[in-house]
């Protein structure tokens, strides 16, 4: 039993250090704070970002991951309704960012 408590533990121990993509809506965060259920587009104000899913869940962006998306939203010169594309690790509900990619 302790073999098995240990092999499930090293198993989660691996996920938690894989990254994953997330696709969907790029949003305000501070917006989205104020009013959960509003669809917070991004403006050239937008400093705090997150991503809502096609299957409707939400996740923060870290801080890291911010200035990412600033830096590829300013590079694609977007703004308004941008579909993005998130890779990191999931740390709670905050995206530990490794890339941000705007379509």
């Amino acid at each position: 039993m302790i073999i098995l408590n240990l092999v499930a533990a090293a198993l989660l121990s691996a996920q938690a250090t894989v990254n994953l993509t997330w696709n969907g809506a790029l949003l305000d965060d501070s917006c989205r704070a104020n009013d959960v259920s509003a669809r917070c587009f991004i403006s050239d104000d937008t400093r705090a970002f997150g991503i809502q899913t096609d299957d409707g869940k939400y996740f923060k962006l870290d801080a890291d991951g911010n200035a990412k998306a600033r830096s590829a939203l300013k590079t694609q010169n977007k703004s308004g309704e941008v579909k993005a594309s998130i890779n990191g690790l999931l740390e709670g509900e905050t995206i530990k960012v490794a890339s941000v990619q705007v379509r």
